[in-house]
């Protein structure tokens, strides 16, 4: 069963600069989620892994910096990538890839209170496949947007 909580207090606690720290998965997550700690897809196991040449993808969680993600801002805050210096961006037109830090309305995310992290431009929900990718989708409580 996916575990898909959110604590809005450690999300607001977790606001400045929070390092998302890549931990090893050897189980269910016994925790709730918060900013913090995020970037695994539950239902896979798989984490959010970047690179400027291969763009947004799942991955076997393996602790590198292509796994390590910086959140800064409040509530509505930018996710920085560690390896890249890059933020996430998201667009229903062109999808989720890693830009230039800009702070624009592009760049901001927000952990709604059921599991799923949100783009705040578009309203629409991370959303990732091994298959598909890492995409915007209208938030649907599916596994695919179940991240801890």
């Amino acid at each position: 069963m996916i575990k898909r909580a959110w604590s809005r207090a450690a999300a607001l606690a977790g606001g400045t600069a929070a390092v998302l720290a890549m931990t090893a998965v050897t189980a269910a997550p016994a925790q709730a989620a918060y900013w913090g700690n995020w970037h695994i897809l539950a239902y896979s196991d798989q984490c959010l892994d970047g690179s400027v040449s291969q763009g947004v993808r799942l991955n076997s969680c393996n602790g590198g910096s292509h796994q390590t993600w910086t959140k800064f801002g409040g509530y509505y805050g930018q996710i920085k990538h560690y390896q890249s210096g890059k933020c996430l961006d998201g667009s229903v037109s062109q999808g989720v890839r890693l830009k230039n830090c800009n702070g624009g309305s592009y760049q901001q995310w927000y952990p709604a209170d059921n599991g799923d992290i949100v783009h705040y431009q578009s309203g629409k929900c991370l959303d990732g496949s091994v298959s598909q990718g890492v995409r915007l989708k209208d938030c649907n409580l599916g596994v695919y947007q179940g991240w801890w």
